[in-house]
């Protein structure tokens, strides 16, 4: 069995939810027949991302040092999730092997070490198209097609690497995207330049819309003002979702309903984000034996 040590790391982190996710995640899969076990847990409170992947590897350095002499070391693995400040930090040139868009967008929130080298992913986009999706908006094929308004809309405040990383995912599932502001730009350069819409087309948009902000507190709750934009041409096939990037401690409703609003929690994101970690980087020939999304959402309600 691979021994595995994960963590959290960024500033704030006592508030973070991932170490449950990374339990609940593990003994899913161990109920239904896998040897996996996630042997140690920490939470590293740092705004320097060097500090965060020394202490990852100085744990498997000190694993591999108190191993009895002579017995078969077994294989380790750390798994290191990045929040706030962390996730822009993995320079370009970095010899870490980065997967998908996470270099072209500088955004890196999942990285595993595995005793030889570390890889890296951004799963936060992935898994916002994940939440819509779960939440019943439908993308259409993005090949060969030609955006006439009814493709799902993202509505993006923020310009930091957690939107960059929602953008370049709504983009590549065939949504548009409209760039409200924020306190760091959305560099219209990037790979979703084809999918933004000006403010003046937003009025006329039928599609289905998805609201965030992710320049919000980490734990500051969800405010369903944010989608205080202005109403379609004609009803969209289902209600707007308003999907907060932070999330407080529980219990909570994830769900809630407000007039032709769907509200979620945080806890939304930050499942779905987790999920595809392992789906990518963690553990990807366990894909199809991973929880269910709604699943893994429940069970942090409570939290």
């Amino acid at each position: 069995m691979v021994q595995i040590r994960a963590a959290v790391a960024g500033h704030p982190v006592h508030h973070s939810l991932t170490p449950a996710l990374f339990m609940f995640v593990a003994d899913h899969l161990r109920a239904n027949g896998e040897e996996l076990r996630i042997e140690l847990l920490k939470n590293i409170d740092t705004v320097e991302l060097p500090e965060a992947m020394t202490v990852a590897y100085t744990s498997n350095r000190e694993s591999s040092w108190r191993d009895e002499r002579g017995a078969a070391a077994p294989r380790r693995e750390f798994w290191l999730s990045l929040t706030t400040p962390l996730k822009h930090m993995v320079p370009p040139e970095s010899a870490i092997e980065l997967l998908g868009d996470a270099r072209q967008i500088a955004c890196v929130n999942q990285m595993l070490h595995d005793g030889h080298g570390w890889r890296g992913a951004a799963t936060d986009g992935i898994g916002l198209v994940d939440v819509a999706r779960e939440n019943g908006i439908q993308f259409p094929a993005p090949e060969g097609q030609v955006k006439d308004g009814s493709e799902p809309l993202l509505c993006l405040h923020g310009g930091g690497s957690t939107a960059r990383s929602c953008a370049t995912a709504w983009a590549e599932a065939g949504g548009s995207i409209w760039w409200k502001g924020g306190r760091r730009a959305l560099d219209k350069r990037g790979p979703w330049s084809k999918s933004l819409i000006p403010a003046e087309q937003v009025a006329g948009h039928l599609g289905r819309r998805l609201h965030i902000d992710f320049d919000v507190a980490p734990s500051r709750p969800v405010d369903s003002q944010v989608a205080a934009l202005p109403s379609p041409a004609s009803p969209a096939d289902g209600p707007d979702l308003v999907a907060s990037a932070a999330y407080g401690l529980g219990p909570v409703v994830v769900t809630r309903s407000e007039g032709d609003r769907l509200v979620l929690d945080g806890r939304w994101l930050l499942a779905a984000q987790h999920l595809a970690a392992w789906r990518l980087l963690f553990r990807p020939g366990l894909a199809e034996s991973l929880p269910e999304l709604s699943d893994a959402v429940e069970h942090l309600a409570m939290m």
